[in-house]
């Protein structure tokens, strides 16, 4: 397991994309367990996929992705992914399987 220091993040990093799909209601008392993976890494940006499963179900209940894009915090322009914040970032990247997008 990875844990990133949060110094890796210390760019400013704005959410440029955002998307949920909702398949199955969910209530109090389950118990919500997520899964977090990273789909595409770019050269300034992030592409995170996120499920939400009922604990021990294997079908999610729902899936949602992001994007971050890594600016700097003077210039407020889109700046290149550190080594070290892209080798954590690859700790956790799996391809996405088939062609279908959120």
């Amino acid at each position: 397991m990875y844990v990133f220091p949060i110094s890796l993040f210390l760019q400013l990093i704005p959410l440029y994309d955002i998307s949920f799909k909702f398949f199955a209601p969910v209530s109090f008392p389950e118990i919500l367990e997520l899964g977090l993976r990273v789909n595409k890494i770019g050269k300034s940006s992030v592409e995170y996929e996120v499920g939400v499963f009922v604990k021990g179900n294997e079908t999610p209940a729902a899936v949602g992705g992001y994007t971050h894009v890594f600016v700097g915090s003077k210039s407020r322009k889109s700046v290149l992914l550190t080594e070290k914040v892209k080798r954590g970032l690859e700790m956790v990247y799996r391809k996405p399987i088939g062609v279908a997008k959120l």
